[in-house]
């Protein structure tokens, strides 16, 4: 895989018009792998973006788009990842907004905070940038910073309506409805709206994987669209993460804790076995959320 990937990168390298057909079709079956924007495309449509694509490498704290910006590009995660920037209060000038964001890019002292509130960090596979695309204002809603040395394809006007259009204005829509229709929302005022179907990425998740693990920071909500989610606690870690609430139970409460210095070997065993017992909570089912609480 990393052969593959590392050939490709050298094709992307050449000028579009040095890129041989052969080559392009060579490295269908890994882009589509790649992202879900080509799992539904013809191979052909596949082989094409390849040829036509840019392609750029970006190092830590570049910044990619601009938000209040003009954009007529939409860009594909190869390697690395980047992180987005919403600034939501005060200006419905896009102009204002450019102003500030240029003013934080050009300053002494980067400092990502003065772009807005965080919002969502992409890796591989995932696309950005195509909201400016799909709308006629054509004006980018966010800043998108590079995290590390990030490696990325870039798909322009001419090459996105020929190729990908279809597909993200369908996500694009759906991301709309689900917003529109989602009672959670529905006091939010229509630009918070708008702004959310931005941060909005939809995802699928193979059955066995972990959406959030324990003990594990907390940074994304997940709403379930079909499917079930299995709830599950772990008790043997409670210890480890409630360190403080732990204390104060052996002080106030002894009697629920186990006695260990007076344990009997049977008991100790019994005791490690419900520590480890993984106990099952519930099951989600779709229009149910996870991770609200954290």
């Amino acid at each position: 895989m990393k052969t593959e990937s590392n050939s490709l990168f050298s094709l992307l390298a050449k000028t579009r018009d040095t890129r041989a057909e052969f080559e392009c079709q060579q490295h269908v079956h890994w882009f589509r792998n790649k992202s879900f924007l080509f799992r539904s495309l013809k191979p052909e449509i596949v082989a094409d973006v390849i040829r036509h694509c840019e392609y750029e490498r970006k190092k830590k704290d570049d910044v990619l788009i601009k938000q209040g910006d003009s954009g007529d590009r939409l860009y594909i995660i190869l390697r690395g990842s980047v992180s987005v920037y919403v600034i939501h209060d005060q200006k419905d000038n896009p102009a204002d907004v450019l102003k500030q964001v240029n003013a934080a890019c050009n300053g002494p002292d980067f400092d990502r905070s003065e772009l807005g509130q965080y919002v969502w960090t992409g890796g591989e596979g995932k696309c950005f940038g195509e909201v400016a695309l799909l709308k006629e204002d054509c004006i980018r809603t966010a800043t998108v910073v590079a995290d590390g040395d990030t490696d990325l394809v870039i798909i322009d006007r001419n090459l996105y309506n020929r190729s990908v259009k279809d597909v993200l204005e369908m996500e694009y829509n759906l991301k709309t409805k689900f917003v529109e229709e989602n009672t959670l929302f529905k006091t939010w005022p229509i630009k918070q709206k708008k702004l959310l179907v931005v941060a909005l990425k939809k995802e699928s998740a193979k059955y066995g994987s972990y959406l959030l693990r324990q003990g594990s920071i907390a940074d994304h909500m997940y709403f379930l669209l079909s499917g079930e989610i299995e709830i599950t606690c772990d008790q043997s870690q409670f210890k480890r993460q409630y360190p403080e609430l732990w204390r104060e139970m052996e002080t106030l409460l002894p009697g629920l804790l186990p006695r260990r210095h007076s344990e009997t070997p049977h008991e100790r065993l019994k005791r490690k076995k419900l520590q480890r017992k993984v106990l099952q909570m519930c099951l989600l089912g779709s229009n149910e959320s996870v991770g609200v609480y954290k």
